[in-house]
């Protein structure tokens, strides 16, 4: 167990305030939601405590920004608290017998929960602690800190608690962050663990309660094929056998593996998205208030619920709509009653009139039944409104409280998502893999979302809890099946994520009200057997990896960035004023530090995801003066690891004190302010930046981006050329884009300028001539990291930038002499000129998909030469260095997979293969060189086009093809050992 003195104090300064929310929330609780069991009253205020504390603030920082608002905050929640306590006529203090074993539990499941620490290995946490320690710094309205010019559309809520959390500065972001999250599966446990008890008594609590450490109950499936099953149920499915007691073991005492295989093996606290966290223990809270029977409407429940929706909303919207959508649809059937009253609108009017002229002299009289009436009406109509009321609210705080709702309805994102059946349905694997069958005569009976919600609606169908539940359970496995979210597709797998936890919701909860309805007798004959069958075969995988965290101990150490050191970032933090941009070549890191905005994101556009745009690329790679000032920076970390790849040029100006001012400097770190005359400096772009790229390619023309650069590269081409029609598509998963940047689609116009990563290349000088005289010789107008840029002759004209020369003799060449097709096979002779034969070791063919285009360049290859392509075929090579012009004949069939060269005998032999049959696309035979385990050059040879019949055609790519053969960097190079393993032609 690691300990040091700071850490605990942060650690009591954080529980001292938790502590504080949780007991305003369970006043909160007692009284406006009217919660008469008091265990479940402790626990749903460890939620609504947070929640209004969060809903409230996240309005007055609008008003208040910093450390102001933080603390009008607490007066306002302390305020409400002394308000409701004064109002009611009970004492409010929990019972020692239930305080003390609920406060026991809390204390141990923190532990738990806190031992793993997940949160900071989550792809996203980096986000996370940025817009944390924004709050923390009083950036207010908050925006994510890559692109600050841009409204927020995120789910900011749990951050802005931890940014509140953390206000003493004493108190690290990263820290605040595992401890609330910890915080948070606790109070989701013991929201649960309480219901269990109210409905099941203690019998169901301690039975049911373990399941929620299941691994088959979790937000993000990620790209996993095969989600884990939310319950596994072991029964006998033949006679035992010797093979029977190995298959118990495995059943019941699984074996423990030191480095988790998958996600799911992970430790069971799933609280790598605390955001999702809160909102499942959120919206139990608000499900299980208006599903109570005896919960009376009142305004200040109404408050209370509407309140805790809305903050819901900062947490996970699509949790929000349907809690705000099962609330109307419950007031709704409440309403029906009220609706059918007598009395129509018209005669409550005229009565009403009546009333108010002195029409009705006497309230004796029979004239006086309509006033009677009129107060009937009168009161049915005010509880109509205060049963309406709580919904209205709601939907005005979704609307306006300033996350992803509130920005889709202003107009500034698009949700990018739509209605159509995903390939594979099945892969969601909605009714779980039902048998698994085990030696023995054993097998584990796996349930998914949709069999588990059965059950659970056969067991407590007249439970409206249970029935709202599996309704949202449904539609969350609806829309993990029909919705495709282009943005970033692999978030959708969220909603099969909400649909497991909430079915495991409905599933206790059903499993609780039938332990309660059964005898004393067959209750605990039940719960043994639901224990031996059910509970233990499903969590005895995740106890076992939760032994392993735990066997590592508490670590209450902080966890510092190592990019940053804690001088500089205390210096920002102090010396600095919250909305300073600070240009850094770790700008999440710099953001997460000290709450400072980065800007180093596309600035035009919205995207989720923290990606480097191109002038952002600029003023770090180059210190760029003008992308420093269209970027507004004001100050400069530096390190000397990114200063010494900076040009001379840009040294220069950073020893220089009249442009850049040094403040502070700790080892190899150091902060700069800059200065006006820095940013006065008109100086020309460097030859490789992306603003020398504008540049050169004049306005209006035509660029084309191949299906063969990453998306992330894509973006930025297309951001930095939007001066001119981009051609080509951008893809939105690369930068979660919520605001698309402009292209238009690759068809019949020629482009004026191509660009491609520079592996390629060979490809490109065989099939430009395709596109017109023009681009018989396509001239290289820039490079950068492994992208070339390509223009025709015409449109190059007076702007070629030349790549250095390389020796004419390091060549290799192709020379096609036979070509013949029969039977969906290809024979073909090749003449092979090695010019080179020190610049490779080894040979083999790969078949690798291409684009439906006459350049028919490849699709998916690295930027770096060196490094590997896609490939879909390999074949063993037969060339070896140093032989000279050599001829090989060939016979090759992509759909048997088969590749055979002629021996000096006249027959054919078949050399080692792998991959399957080409499915309908349009594909590439070529010659591959390899230098060492890394290619030295690729060379196409044949075009393959696949019909959706079935049909295959071979096409030359050219009769004649030469390429230069580049040396692999000597960093790339492997030990002779691997040398000797790649030269054997593994294809891997």
């Amino acid at each position: 167990m690691s300990v040091d003195l700071v850490s605990v104090l942060s650690l009591v300064a954080l529980g001292l305030q938790l502590l504080a929310l949780a007991a305003i929330g369970y006043i909160v609780v007692r009284v406006a939601l009217r919660q008469s069991d008091e265990p479940s009253a402790l626990a749903q205020g460890l939620v609504i405590g947070p929640a209004l504390w969060g809903l409230t603030t996240n309005y007055l920082l609008h008003l208040l920004p910093g450390s102001i608002g933080v603390v009008s905050g607490w007066l306002l929640l302390v305020a409400i608290g002394i308000a409701l306590t004064w109002r009611t006529r009970q004492s409010l203090w929990p019972r020692l017998k239930h305080a003390l074993p609920l406060a026991a539990a809390a204390l141990a499941m923190f532990c738990v929960a806190f031992a793993s620490r997940q949160q900071l290995g989550t792809a996203d946490s980096a986000t996370h602690l940025a817009l944390a320690s924004s709050v923390r710094a009083g950036n207010w309205p908050l925006v994510l800190p890559w692109i600050p010019d841009q409204p927020i559309h995120y789910h900011y809520g749990a951050d802005l608690l931890v940014g509140m959390l953390a206000s003493f500065d004493g108190i690290e972001i990263a820290f605040a962050t595992e401890v609330f999250g910890a915080y948070l599966w606790t109070s989701l446990f013991l929201v649960i663990a309480m219901l269990l008890r109210k409905i099941g008594g203690f019998v169901g609590l301690v039975v049911l309660a373990p399941l929620l450490l299941t691994s088959g109950a979790w937000s993000m499936i990620g790209e996993i094929v095969s989600p884990p099953d939310i319950v596994q149920i072991a029964v006998p499915t033949g006679l035992p056998s010797h093979e029977t007691l190995n298959s118990l073991h495995s059943i019941y005492i699984p074996e423990r593996f030191e480095q988790p295989a998958t996600e799911y093996d992970t430790s069971p606290p799933n609280i790598t998205r605390s955001h999702f966290v809160f909102a499942y223990a959120l919206a139990m809270v608000v499900l299980e208030r208006v599903t109570t029977r005896d919960e009376a409407s009142s305004w200040t429940s109404a408050i209370a619920l509407a309140s805790a929706i809305g903050f819901l909303s900062l947490l996970s919207e699509e949790i929000a709509l349907l809690t705000i959508a099962s609330w109307i649809g419950l007031k709704a059937a409440r309403l029906l009653p009220l609706r059918s009253s007598r009395l129509t609108w018209v005669h409550w009017t005229y009565s009403f009139l009546a009333h108010r002229l002195s029409l009705i002299p006497n309230r004796d009289s029979p004239l006086n039944e309509p006033s009677q009436a009129l107060e009937k009406a009168t009161q049915s109509r005010i509880d109509i409104l205060r049963i309406a009321a709580g919904p209205a609210l709601a939907i005005l705080f979704l609307i306006s409280a300033g996350g992803p709702i509130t920005t889709l309805l202003s107009g500034t994102a698009v949700t990018g998502t739509t209605l159509e059946w995903i390939e594979d349905p099945s892969s969601r694997r909605p009714f779980g893999t039902m048998l698994n069958q085990l030696p023995g005569g054993l097998a584990l009976f796996g349930l998914g979302a949709l069999p588990v919600t059965a059950v659970a609606l056969l067991l407590a169908w007249r439970s409206r809890l249970v029935v709202t539940l599996a309704g949202i359970t449904a539609i969350f496995v609806i829309a993990s099946l029909a919705l495709q979210y282009k943005a970033y597709p692999l978030d959708m797998t969220r909603m099969d994520g909400h649909a497991r936890t909430f079915a495991l919701f409905a599933f206790l909860v059903a499993l609780g009200l039938g332990l309660s309805n059964l005898h004393h007798r067959w209750r605990y004959v039940s719960a043994v057997g639901i224990v031996a069958l059910m509970t233990w075969p499903t969590i005895a995988t995740p106890i076992t990896t939760l032994q392993r965290q735990l066997s590592h101990g508490i670590n209450l150490e902080e966890i510092s960035d190592p990019d940053i050191p804690r001088s500089v970032a205390h210096f920002i933090r102090t010396q600095t004023r919250p909305g300073d941009r600070i240009l850094s070549s770790y700008p999440a890191a710099i953001s997460s530090a000290t709450g400072r905005p980065n800007a180093s994101g596309f600035r035009d556009n919205l995207h989720l995801l923290s990606k480097v745009g191109p002038v952002y690329a600029d003023a770090k790679d180059y210190l760029y003066p003008q992308a420093v000032r269209d970027l507004a920076y004001s100050f400069y970390h530096a390190n000397e690891t990114s200063t010494e790849r900076l040009p001379d040029r840009s040294r220069q100006w950073l020893n220089n004190p009249r442009y850049l001012d040094l403040l502070i400097r700790d080892g190899r770190d150091a902060l700069y302010r800059i200065r006006p005359a820095f940013l006065e400096l008109q100086a020309t772009p460097h030859p490789q930046s992306y603003e020398s790229l504008r540049r050169i390619i004049p306005v209006g023309s035509s660029v084309y981006l191949t299906e063969g650069l990453d998306p992330l590269t894509s973006a930025r081409l297309a951001s930095t050329l939007d001066h001119t029609r981009v051609l080509g598509e951008v893809n939105p998963a690369g930068l979660h884009l919520l605001s698309p940047i402009a292209t238009e689609s690759y068809g019949t116009t020629v482009p004026d300028v191509i660009v491609i990563p520079e592996g390629s290349t060979s490809f490109l000088k065989v099939t430009s001539h395709s596109l017109g005289p023009s681009w018989t010789n396509p001239l290289l107008v820039w490079t950068k990291n492994g992208i070339d840029v390509y223009a025709s002759t015409q449109t190059a004209s007076g702007i070629v930038q030349s790549r250095s020369s390389s020796d004419p003799q390091s060549e290799f060449s192709t020379q096609l002499t036979e070509f013949s097709t029969a039977d969906g096979s290809v024979t073909l002779a090749l003449s092979l000129i090695d010019d080179a034969p020190n610049r490779w070791t080894g040979q083999d063919w790969v078949v690798v998909p291409v684009e439906d285009t006459d350049l028919a360049l490849p699709k998916s290859i690295a930027l770096d030469r060196h490094n590997l392509i896609d490939i879909s075929q390999w074949y063993s090579g037969q060339i070896v260095p140093g032989q000279g012009t050599t001829t090989h004949e060939i016979e090759f069939n992509s759909q048997l997979a088969s590749f055979a060269v002629r021996n000096a005998q006249g027959d054919f032999d078949a050399v080692r293969s792998s991959g399957d049959p080409l499915k309908p696309g349009t594909w590439a035979l070529t010659l591959r060189l390899r230098a060492d385990f890394m290619q030295a050059a690729v060379i196409p040879i044949l075009r393959i086009t696949v019909s959706r019949s079935g049909d295959v055609s071979y096409v030359p790519y050219a009769v004649e093809v030469s390429t230069i053969v580049e040396p692999c960097p000597e960093h790339l190079k492997i030990t002779d050992s691997c040398r000797q393993f790649t030269s054997s032609g593994h294809a891997n």
